[in-house]
């Protein structure tokens, strides 16, 4: 398959509200997991040779240091964004959150540097997304896109400009930097 069209969807066994094709995911979370496994193992190292080199670690101590490594991987993991079938899911550490995406009742954007998309469907099911996740991940875009359009037709929806206002921002963003490469700009 080429780099750049979308892969047909992937199958997932049914496992009850959320079964269904994943069409889109976070593209960017393979490097930020990347991450959230690099600074607590570089912390424990780090740590463990410190204390071995000053010749005080004992069996409690590693056990202390593996605790703080363990809890800063547990607040640095990414959750996992996945959407199709008409749902976005957002599968955290604990718990996986899930939203209709064509049943929306609504969206806004909350925060200042760390944006956050809040979505709220007719059911009561309530996500919170990075909404930098969603701007970098062109089939969240359009699965998110796609479902807020169809909230707002069937009239659940009364503004979907926070859903769909970033998208196309993101999408003229990609477009302004192909024709800037290309020279057409």
């Amino acid at each position: 398959m080429q780099r750049g069209y979308p892969s047909p969807p992937i199958r997932r066994p049914s496992r009850g509200r959320g079964a269904g094709p994943v069409r889109g995911s976070d593209r960017d979370r393979p490097a930020r997991l990347r991450l959230a496994l690099a600074l607590p193992g570089a912390l424990l190292a780090t740590a463990l040779a410190l204390d071995a080199a000053a010749g005080s670690l004992t069996m409690p101590r590693a056990l202390l240091w593996t605790g703080l490594a363990a809890a800063l991987f547990a607040v640095l993991l990414p959750p996992r964004i996945t959407a199709g079938g008409g749902r976005l899911a957002v599968r955290t550490l604990l718990r996986t959150r899930r939203v209709r995406i064509d049943h929306l009742v609504g969206a806004r954007l909350v925060g200042g540097t760390d944006r956050r998309l809040v979505l709220r469907d007719d059911a009561g099911g309530r996500v919170e997304v990075d909404a930098a996740a969603v701007a970098e991940s062109p089939f969240l875009r359009h699965e998110l896109d796609a479902g807020a359009r169809r909230s707002h037709t069937a009239g659940l929806l009364a503004d979907p400009s926070a859903v769909c206002g970033p998208a196309a921002a993101a999408d003229t963003a990609q477009a302004r930097a192909l024709f800037r490469a290309s020279g057409l700009e």
